[in-house]
């Protein structure tokens, strides 16, 4: 039943001409009495119901803005603002699938409605559409060129897609219309960082804080490119100002723990690592690189992953299909930013040229840059296709792959540095699968496979894992055995060296170095006379720190030596100068392990419970060198000992991992292709037989 008007309607429409003058003048409080008065005298009063639930949602009363605007379109349908009003509270309600309708339906009655494109290509983009949310912003422009907001949301979807040089131009053009838009200048900043333009970054992050000094997104942008330039005192600073305004971020969080691990400042850690701990189990998304170089729980490593990833892709595609002829090669992509002098490709380059052509198509994709060394020309010689990808968006790199049909996509980075996931995220291929660049589980619905050996990864540990695990025989692990070892090998005393003193090396990254670990090392000195340290360190705050942490436990610090970068022929000659190779953990050495067993360098190790510590372990059982493989740091360290106190001992070792480099299959790059191959084989045909992935061992 209609409810009875008690007013008369020239009254009603004088209330509301006075209402919304008080509503344009900005007298809200005044304005929202009035609207509340003629609805009392008229409940179906359709534009006070409509600007009430304005007011209303401009105030943060969500549920009563809703009511009253669905009250609105349900008496006159024909209302795009209050739809696109219905839209905002929805969304804020976190009911997308509403809030996306509402959107919709305003723009139905009003196509040129560029606020409602607006609103819709901001929800879009939430839900990981940023290629829909891209043409609502395009058209919302074409509508409103002016509207910078739209720009920088442009911006935003392109960066999501990749495209970042043309984001640029689109945050370029918000700052012309709006320069104080400290938001714009700090989202330019992310996508020169992304384009490898350190300068033009670190420029942009000032300008958005001298607009807006506790803008704490771009503090912790700032914070995060001064660690990856290593400028780590000015990171620290930064970081600080970051964590005074939202201490509990898990960015924040795990920030300090990376620059406190890279500059061995060690006080902090503790307290650091359970903040960590303790954010991953409160559900927050925490950077699973950071988590599985520090903390050796498998539980953990898998919590933060899938976090991680759920965070950041909510709605994985449905993985794509093609029929494989039985006849036809089987086609393999590489997808990786690092073809070029980089670690990885110092183990898997061999192994590329050694793909058997007639049965396997190799496509390397590269997402990294487009630098002109001697290993980018040879693997691109050592591929049937090499493809140059790194200004490619996204999505026309899952389009190359489906286009091209790939039967099995390899990711070689995942969670590292300049990793494209997203790519795998859209499920281009039939196959996905990760190998050698990722220590850990990706916690990802759309990989489906994890390249591993018994040892690194014993089925104990596969429930923490989200991938099925192919398990080759030997070591997960690759080589080169085309590397040179320079010549002539330099002498001690031209690298600093004792002449006759034992040298202990670890040429690990720093930031694997631990309080727990150095310790050893240290009353390793003091159980070996004469004997020194000899470590890879690359910035002076962590040197200073690691002389002082020496000295506080009585030890020179001149028995500390350090060394630098150099290039790996080099490197690999200068290794064979040292007489032990002293590992990490939680995260053991990777390809710096086999360096050293390549150069003939006895390595020691101590295995933890997680993929990231049993690595150097993998390779030295595969080296039928079990003895070089500890359990706890007490056996680590009197293995140590041992080692160093009976040279003839280790003479012989020393022999033996020389004879080794030619003898065992780690060092054979044919053998470590034809294991792929057989894994790959084994995955492609469940999946053409209409199996689900599963553990697959290969003999």
């Amino acid at each position: 039943m209609q409810k009875k008007k008690t007013g008369k309607p020239q009254d009603i429409d004088a209330l509301f001409r006075e209402a919304y003058a008080l509503h344009q003048r900005r007298e809200l409080d005044a304005a929202q009495r009035l609207y509340r008065q003629i609805l009392a005298l008229d409940s179906r009063h359709i534009n006070a119901l409509t600007l009430l639930g304005s007011i209303y949602l401009e105030r943060g009363a969500v549920r009563e803005a809703a009511s009253l605007l669905q009250r609105s379109v349900s008496l006159f349908d024909a209302q795009p603002v209050a739809w696109c009003n219905l839209g905002l509270c929805h969304e804020k309600q976190q009911d997308a699938k509403q809030a996306l309708a509402c959107y919709s339906k305003a723009i139905s009655l009003q196509p040129q409605f560029a606020g409602a494109l607006y609103n819709r290509g901001a929800l879009l983009r939430k839900l990981q559409r940023p290629a829909d949310a891209l043409a609502d912003y395009e058209q919302a422009l074409a509508l409103q060129p002016d509207f910078f907001l739209a720009h920088n949301n442009r911006g935003n979807a392109l960066s999501d897609l990749s495209r970042h040089a043309e984001a640029i131009h689109c945050f370029s053009e918000a700052i012309r219309l709006q320069p104080d838009f400290a938001e714009a200048w700090n989202n330019r900043g992310v996508c020169h960082w992304k384009l490898k333009q350190p300068a033009a970054a670190l420029a942009d992050y000032d300008q958005a804080l001298t607009l807006k000094p506790d803008y704490f997104s771009a503090l912790l942008n700032r914070a995060t490119l001064l660690t990856e330039l290593k400028q780590f005192d000015a990171a620290r600073d930064c970081v600080a100002r970051a964590a005074a305004l939202q201490a509990d971020d898990a960015d924040v969080i795990t920030l300090q723990c990376e620059i406190a691990a890279q500059t061995c400042h060690w006080q902090a850690d503790k307290e650091n690592l359970q903040s960590l701990a303790t954010a991953i189990r409160q559900g927050k998304p925490v950077k699973p690189f950071a988590v599985v170089t520090s903390i050796d729980d498998p539980l953990l490593q898998q919590q933060a992953a899938a976090q991680w990833c759920t965070a950041r892709y909510p709605a994985p595609a449905p993985s794509v299909q093609h029929c494989h002829p039985p006849a036809q090669r089987l086609r393999i992509a590489y997808l990786s930013a690092d073809f070029h002098e980089h670690a990885t490709m110092h183990l898997l380059a061999q192994v590329l040229a050694s793909h058997d052509r007639s049965r396997f198509a190799i496509h390397a994709i590269s997402t990294g840059p487009d630098v002109e060394d001697s290993m980018r020309a040879r693997v691109m010689n050592n591929v049937e296709y090499f493809v140059e990808a790194s200004r490619w968006a996204d999505d026309d790199i899952a389009h190359y792959i489906r286009t091209e049909q790939i039967d099995i996509l390899v990711d070689l980075k995942v969670h590292t540095q300049d990793s494209r996931l997203p790519i795998l995220a859209r499920r281009p291929a039939p196959l996905q699968v990760t190998y050698l660049g990722y220590p850990g589980s990706s916690g990802a619905p759309f990989i489906d496979y994890i390249i591993a050996d018994t040892f690194v990864l014993p089925p104990a540990l596969y429930p923490y894992f989200s991938e099925k695990v192919a398990s080759l025989p030997g070591s997960y692990q690759c080589n080169d055995p085309t590397r040179t070892i320079a010549s002539p090998v330099p002498t001690r005393a031209e690298l600093g060296l004792p002449t006759d003193g034992f040298v202990f090396c670890c040429f690990n990254q720093h930031y694997k170095f631990t309080a727990p670990v150095f310790n050893v090392w240290l009353r390793l000195l003091q159980r070996v006379p004469g004997s020194v340290l000899w470590l890879y360190v690359t910035n002076d705050t962590a040197r200073r720190n690691l002389e002082d942490h020496a000295h506080a436990q009585g030890i020179d610090p001149a028995r500390l030596l350090f060394a630098g970068k150099l290039p790996q022929a080099a490197h690999l000659a200068r290794l064979q100068c040292a007489d032990l190779f002293l590992d990490t953990l939680p995260c053991n050495a990777h390809t710096t392990a086999s360096d050293a067993l390549w150069a003939g360098l006895p390595l020691l190790t101590c295995s933890g419970q997680s993929f990231c510590s049993r690595v150097a372990g993998s390779l030295l059982h595969a080296l039928g060198l079990p003895q070089l493989v500890t359990a706890n740091l007490d056996e680590y360290e009197d293995r140590a000992v041992e080692l160093a106190t009976d040279r003839e001992k280790l003479a012989q070792l020393r022999k033996l991992l020389w004879q080794l480099r030619t003898t065992s299959s780690l060092f054979n790059a044919v053998d470590g292709a034809r294991k792929l191959e057989r894994a790959y084989l084994a995955m492609q045909q469940r999946q053409a037989a209409g199996l689900a992935p599963a553990h697959i061992i290969i003999e």
